[in-house]
Formats: structure tokens, C-alpha cells, sequence
């Protein structure tokens, strides 16, 4: 008789969000969450997002405003192809600081305020 031992290997997966997608620039740190079941590979995302290759956390404090593409991908293991998943993550501009000017005359002062711009 012969006797054969078959392993099953469950392919990768790589699926991840982010409990926001849309974040404000200065605002700290932003983690990745994994769906169940899912490995952390290597996180990379296009130019301007400060994002730890590791965890996929994002530092709000040095990335730049706009809109990217994150991606992890799982690399190929026990006879199994990579996997691979994207997320959208937009970092929006602090608000700009308005800026006061004083005027003063001989009985009043007026303070005046320019509009804030940003979100």
C-alpha cells in the first residue's frame, strides 16, 4: 500500500483598510487594519505618503497633501502565487492661519481677520 502526504496551503491574502480614508495633513499616525485572515507584506504607496513599509502606518506629520494608492503585497509562499490588495488614502491641507492686522487711531482699535483657506 502506498501512503502519500498532501499539504494544503491556504493562499495569501493581503485585503487591509483604513478606518478613514480621507485624513487631515499634521493629525499623527493612521494604522493599517487587516481583514481576518490577512498578512501584513510590504506596504508602498506613490510619492508624498510617509507610510512604514512594515505596518502600513501612515505619519500624517511629514506626508504631503493629495491623494494616493497604498498597496501590501503578500509575497508568493508554499507553492502559492503574491497577493495583493490597494487602499485610497487622501491626505487633506491644515486650514491656512488667518492673519490679523491691527488699526488703531486715536480713540479705537480695529482688528481685522483675513479668511482662513483649506478644509
Amino acid at each position: 500500500m502506498l501512503s502519500n502526504t498532501v499539504t494544503i496551503t491556504a493562499a495569501p491574502t493581503a485585503t487591509f483598510s483604513y478606518a478613514s480614508a480621507v485624513n487631515c495633513e499634521g493629525a499623527g499616525l493612521v494604522t493599517a487594519a487587516l481583514a481576518t485572515g490577512a498578512t501584513a507584506g510590504t506596504f508602498s504607496s506613490t510619492t508624498g505618503l510617509a507610510i512604514n513599509a512594515i505596518t502600513g502606518a501612515v505619519d500624517l506629520a511629514t506626508s504631503t497633501p493629495g491623494t494616493y494608492t497604498v498597496t501590501n503585497t503578500v509575497a508568493a509562499a508554499g507553492g502559492c502565487a503574491a497577493a495583493m490588495a490597494t487602499a485610497t488614502f487622501t491626505v487633506i491641507a491644515r486650514p491656512a492661519r488667518p492673519v490679523l492686522t491691527a488699526t488703531y487711531t486715536s480713540t479705537t482699535t480695529t482688528l481685522t481677520a483675513s479668511t482662513a483657506t483649506g478644509n
